[in-house]
């Protein structure tokens, strides 16, 4: 089981990519309306039997990933065609059922041996499970569910797809489950093969049912961040602050320029004119108003006579 005697190894071509199959791959044809089987994967081919012509499903080559050059396509069925290494990614619709590596155990029977550094992947369609009963493929069997089948009517398509439901009757035969079958589709890599930064588990990324090519995308933003807010908010502040700092200080300025002004302007005094008349040998003159007026002294001449001065 672990190594590469086990089946030859055929290798498909590389799958580092999620490959998108056609929308026809999904829906499994049935060989009759009594089987209680159907394929997925299939188109139509004519068969000739005696006199009448039949139609019969057999694998279609498009339901796989591209194969390189050299890759030989096998008669239908296609069980056990080979593998895809390197292969990272399922396609598109698919899922990692299973999965074993070199070396190891696992509840997969891997129909081609593994390499001791080798992981190999089983991708299947949601819902189904890995067999390998005559040949590795994918299965789920229906008990109690509907689902859609075709049937081949004419070659290269299928014909109407019908919806069955399960448990069910067709022409007095009880059918009580269905089987249905799809193509496995195996990637076995490496860890030389993945990125460093990638991770090392057995099974790889996953395609999305949803989506031809899912790509995470941030989510919208809810505006700022709390962090964000507050630094405006201190920004606003102290900004605030700043003008409020230069009016006080212009105000300042100019009111000490004010203020200055005014101690270096004279004073303003009023004075009064005394009489142009002489009143003794004083001549007038101009003395300040409310200036205390002293009486000139009269001892020593007695012959001058004396006036106050008016204030």
């Amino acid at each position: 089981m672990s190594g590469p005697t086990d089946q030859q190894r055929v290798i498909l071509g590389p799958l580092t990519t999620t490959w998108t199959a056609p929308s026809a791959c999904s829906t499994p044809v049935q060989d009759c309306l009594t089987c209680g089987e159907a394929w997925a994967a299939q188109t139509c081919y004519a068969i000739t039997a005696t006199s009448s012509v039949n139609y019969g499903p057999e694998d279609n080559v498009d339901c796989w990933p591209p194969r390189t050059s050299f890759a030989s396509t096998p008669a239908p069925p296609f069980a056990g065609w080979g593998f895809y290494s390197p292969g990272l990614d399922c396609p598109y619709g698919m899922t990692p059922a299973c999965s074993a590596t070199g070396g190891g155990s696992s509840g997969w029977a891997v129909q081609f041996g593994l390499l001791e550094s080798e992981t190999a992947v089983g991708c299947c369609p949601p819902g189904y499970s890995c067999t390998n009963t005559y040949a590795q493929t994918c299965i789920q069997i229906a008990t109690s569910t509907s689902f859609q089948v075709g049937t081949c009517e004419s070659a290269g398509t299928s014909g109407p797809v019908t919806e069955v439901a399960i448990p069910e009757t067709v022409s007095s035969l009880a059918i009580s489950s269905y089987t249905l079958l799809a193509p496995l589709i195996q990637i076995n890599w490496q860890s030389t093969d993945r990125p460093s930064s990638s991770s090392t588990s057995s099974s790889p990324t996953s395609s999305s049912t949803s989506s031809t090519n899912p790509i995470p995308t941030p989510s919208p933003s809810s505006g700022l961040s709390g962090g964000a807010k507050a630094g405006i908010g201190v920004g606003v502040t102290v900004v605030a602050l700043a003008i409020l700092g230069l009016v006080f200080f212009i105000y300042r300025k100019r009111r000490y320029a004010y203020v200055q002004g005014r101690q270096d302007s004279p004073t303003a005094t009023q004075v009064h004119e005394l009489g142009t008349t002489k009143r003794g040998p004083y001549a007038a003159s101009e003395l300040p108003t409310r200036a205390n007026i002293s009486e000139l002294p009269t001892e020593g001449r007695p012959d001058e006579q004396v006036y106050e001065l008016r204030g």
